[in-house]
């Protein structure tokens, strides 16, 4: 395990147009993540998918939600 960070990994919500790349930092940002159950799928050339089912919003009222996944090589 390196928890290396990884650029350009792909992060998307299931079923949606909701999507974006990590930046140098291994983060990324979604905005208007619809409320109740959705399925986050990260990906990154090389390396099978992973997936998280989570429910939104985490109790939270905002109108968008900010994600930050810091995607290690161990994770994929």
């Amino acid at each position: 395990m390196t928890k290396e960070t990884l650029i350009g990994a792909s992060v998307a919500i299931r079923n949606t147009k909701i999507a974006a790349s990590t930046d140098a930092s291994g983060q990324v940002t979604l905005f208007d993540i619809p409320r109740g159950k959705q399925v986050v799928v990260c990906s990154y050339i090389g390396y099978p998918k992973k997936c998280w089912s989570l429910i939104f919003p985490w109790q939270m009222l905002a109108k968008y939600i900010r994600l930050i996944f810091c995607l290690m090589i161990a994770m994929l």
